[in-house]
C-alpha cells in the first residue's frame, strides 16, 4: 500500500505541475478564448463517462473476491464479462464524440472555425474512447489487487511526455487542434500497455465464458456515475450556456488549482479502497471501524492544511500566473473564497465515500447522489444569472455538504451501528483549525505585498509552517491516539525504536 501511496503522490505532483505549465502556454499563445473553449469541450466530453454506467466502481468490487482467492477462472470470467460490456459502451461513446464534434461548433458562431473545433473534439475524445476499449476494465484489476503503482507510474511518464510534446509543438506554431491530436496519440499508449500487461500477468483466459450476473451491481453504480457527472459538471455547463468563454477561462484557472488540491487529497484515499474492500470480503467490522477513524483523521487534517493555505495563497497565485494576460481580469477574490469552500466540502466526504464504494453499497446510497446532483443544478442555474461564478460555487457547496453529511450518517449508523459523534467532533475541530490558520497566516503575510514569485513562495512557506503547528497542536489535544497511529504509519522505523 505504501508504494501505491508514494507513486500516487508523485503522479499527482507531476500532474499538478503539468496542469500549470500547459494552460499557461496556451493562454500566452492563444488567449483566454481558446483556453475557455478547451475547458468547455473537456467538460462536455466528460459526459462520455455516462456510458461507463458506474462500471469502474462495480468492477473493482467484483474483482476483490477472485483476487483474494487467487481464482484465475473466476477472474477471467469476471474480466471478460466487464470487458464485453465496455466494448459495447465504447460504440455509444464514439457516436457521442462524433456527434459533439459536428454539433458543438455550430453554437460558437464565428469565433472559431468549424474545422478547428471539430479536430479539437476528435483529438480530445480519442483518448477517452481508447479507455473503453483497452483501459478501464484492466486498470480496475490492478487497483483491486493493490497494484495501482503501475498505473500511477505510467500516467506520470505519459503526462510529462504529453506536456513536453505539446509545448514544443506550440512553440513551433502548430495550430492548437493538431497539438491536441498529437497529445491524444501519446495518451493512447498507456491503456494499450495496461491491456497487454494484465492479460499476460494474470493469465486471463480470453475464452472464459461471459456471465452477465457479474454486472449485477452495475445499475446501482450507474446511478452514482450519472449523478456524479451532473454534479461535477453543472458549473461549467451552466457557465457555457449563460456566460462567456473568457469567464469560463477564469473558472478554469481557479479550478486548475483546486482540482490539483483534490488530487493531492486523493493520495491519502486512493490507495485505501482496495484494503477496505479486502476487509469487507473478510467481514472484519472492527478493523474497518479502526481504519475509518484513522482515515478520517488523515483526510480531515490534509484537507484542512491544503485548503487553509489555498484560501490565503490562491488569489496572489492566480494574479502572478496571469500577470501577462491582458484580455481579461482574473483577480476575483470573493469567488476564490467560495471556490475554496466548495473544495473543502468535497474532500471531507472522502473517508465515507471510500467505505461505501469498498463495501459495494451503491443501491443503498444512490438517493444521496441523485439529490446532490439535483441540488447543485437547481441552485447553480438559479444563481449564475445574478451572481456569476459565485452562484456556481454556492450551488456546489450546498450539494457537497448534503452528500458529505448523508454519507457519514450512512457509514456510522447503517454500516457500523455507531454514533456520529466522531464525525461531528472532527468537523468542528477542522473548522476551528481552518479559521485559526487563515487568521494567523493573513496577519503574518499582511506585512508585505506579494508582488513576485519569491514573495509568494516565502508567504507559502510561512503559511504551511503555521498550518503544521496548528494541526499538530490541535491533534495532540483532541486526537492524541489518532496522531500517534498516523505517525506510526508514516514512520514505522520510529515506532520500532520506541
Amino acid at each position: 500500500m505504501k508504494i501505491n501511496s508514494l507513486t500516487l503522490f508523485l503522479k499527482e505532483i507531476v500532474a499538478l505541475l503539468c496542469a500549470f505549465i500547459l494552460p499557461k502556454v496556451i493562454l500566452s499563445y492563444f488567449g483566454s478564448e481558446y483556453n475557455g473553449l478547451i475547458s468547455s469541450i473537456t467538460q462536455f466530453l466528460a459526459v462520455v463517462a455516462i456510458f461507463r454506467l458506474g462500471i469502474a466502481n462495480a468492477a473493482r468490487f467484483s474483482f476483490y473476491k477472485p483476487l483474494a482467492n487467487n481464482d484465475v477462472n473466476e477472474l477471467s470470467t469476471t474480466v471478460n464479462s466487464y470487458q464485453n460490456y465496455m466494448k459495447k459502451s465504447g460504440i455509444f461513446a464514439a457516436i457521442y464524440i462524433v456527434a459533439l464534434s459536428v454539433i458543438y461548433p455550430l453554437f460558437l458562431g464565428k469565433e472559431f472555425s468549424f474545422v478547428e473545433v471539430f479536430v479539437l473534439i476528435i483529438g480530445l475524445g480519442a483518448m477517452t474512447f481508447s479507455q473503453y476499449i483497452f483501459g478501464i476494465t484492466y486498470s480496475c484489476v490492478l487497483e483491486a489487487d493493490q497494484k495501482s503503482f503501475i498505473i500511477h507510474i505510467l500516467e506520470a511518464i505519459t503526462n510529462i511526455n504529453v506536456t513536453v510534446a505539446s509545448c514544443v509543438l506550440i512553440f513551433v506554431h502548430l495550430e492548437l487542434p493538431y497539438v491536441k491530436l498529437v497529445a491524444s496519440a501519446i495518451w493512447i499508449i498507456q491503456p494499450i500497455f495496461i491491456y497487454f500487461f494484465v492479460n499476460k500477468y494474470y493469465k486471463i483466459d480470453k475464452k472464459a465464458r461471459i456471465d452477465k450476473t457479474k454486472l449485477s451491481r452495475k445499475n446501482d453504480a450507474m446511478v452514482h456515475s450519472v449523478a456524479n457527472i451532473v454534479h461535477e459538471n453543472t458549473d461549467i455547463w451552466t457557465l457555457t450556456i449563460l456566460s462567456t468563454k473568457s469567464l469560463i477561462s477564469v473558472y478554469s484557472i481557479y479550478n486548475l488549482v483546486l482540482v490539483g488540491l483534490k488530487q493531492v487529497v486523493s493520495v491519502f484515499v486512493g490507495s485505501l479502497e482496495a484494503p477496505f474492500g479486502n476487509m469487507f470480503a473478510k467481514k472484519e467490522k472492527d478493523i474497518i471501524e479502526q481504519n475509518l477513524h484513522l482515515h478520517e483523521f488523515a483526510s480531515f487534517s490534509v484537507t484542512t492544511l491544503l485548503y487553509s493555505c489555498a484560501f490565503v495563497l490562491i488569489v496572489p497565485f492566480v494574479r502572478l500566473y496571469t500577470s501577462t494576460i491582458t484580455d481579461f481580469n482574473y483577480n476575483v477574490p470573493i469567488y476564490a473564497a467560495f471556490a475554496v469552500g466548495a473544495g473543502i466540502t468535497f474532500c471531507l466526504r472522502s473517508p465515507y465515500q471510500t467505505v461505501v464504494q469498498a463495501g459495494g453499497y451503491y443501491k443503498e446510497t444512490k438517493v444521496f447522489a441523485i439529490i446532490e446532483a439535483i441540488l447543485n443544478v437547481l441552485i447553480t442555474v438559479s444563481l449564475v444569472p445574478f451572481l456569476g461564478l459565485i452562484g456556481a460555487a454556492v450551488g456546489t457547496i450546498v450539494a457537497n455538504l448534503f452528500r458529505t453529511i448523508t454519507y457519514s450518517w450512512f457509514v456510522y449508523r447503517k454500516i457500523l451501528n455507531k454514533s456520529m459523534v466522531h464525525f461531528y467532533s472532527k468537523l468542528v475541530v477542522a473548522i476551528l483549525n481552518c479559521f485559526m490558520i487563515i487568521a494567523i497566516s493573513f496577519r503574518a503575510c499582511s506585512s508585505f505585498a506579494i508582488m513576485n514569485w519569491w514573495y509568494w513562495i516565502a508567504c507559502g512557506f510561512g503559511t504551511v509552517s503555521i498550518s503544521f503547528v496548528v494541526l499538530i497542536a490541535s491533534s495532540s489535544i483532541f486526537y492524541p491516539n489518532e496522531l500517534k497511529r498516523f505517525l506510526n504509519k508514516l514512520f514505522p522505523k520510529w515506532r520500532k525504536a520506541q
